[in-house]
């Protein structure tokens, strides 16, 4: 008999000390599996923006999140979310979608952008007033010429 792979969702995580913060206008929650960052996309910039023209890019050590669409030109609300993390995720369990923010009242539209870091190593803390990006001055990259 042939069983069906069916997905799984995980519906609830314990958060775990730092619990969340704010850098900038990103905001962090930490979970025992978790990072969770939230970036409001506030203006009529973002009106009706789908996750279809959002390009999210997610590797053990760095994030990269980009606006496909050249009509928004919003790029400046996600530049914060590029970055080296400070401690290694696992790409596979990561995910991100779009929210309605709560914090504004009904007649005013924003939206959240929610992104689901996995940590590589579940249960242990990443520390820190700024714990999820590298914050260094030198940033060193190949220059490819």
């Amino acid at each position: 008999e042939v069983v069906p792979e069916l997905p799984v969702f995980k519906l609830r995580d314990l958060s775990m000390e730092p619990t969340k913060g704010i850098q900038e206008t990103l905001f962090w929650m930490q979970f025992v599996g978790a990072m969770h960052l939230r970036v409001e996309l506030a203006g009529t910039v973002w009106d009706g923006v789908t996750e279809s023209e959002l390009e999210v890019k997610v590797s053990q050590i760095e994030l990269r999140v980009r606006c496909k669409s050249p009509k928004r030109g919003g790029d400046s609300a996600l530049e914060q979310l590029n970055g080296r993390f400070k401690k290694e995720v696992d790409p596979k369990g990561c995910w991100y979608c779009l929210e309605r923010s709560i914090s504004h009242c009904l007649e005013q539209r924003a939206t959240m952008l929610v992104i689901a870091l996995a940590k590589k190593c579940p249960g242990k803390a990443w520390a820190g007033q700024d714990p999820v990006f590298l914050r260094d001055i030198f940033q060193r990259k190949a220059f490819h010429w």
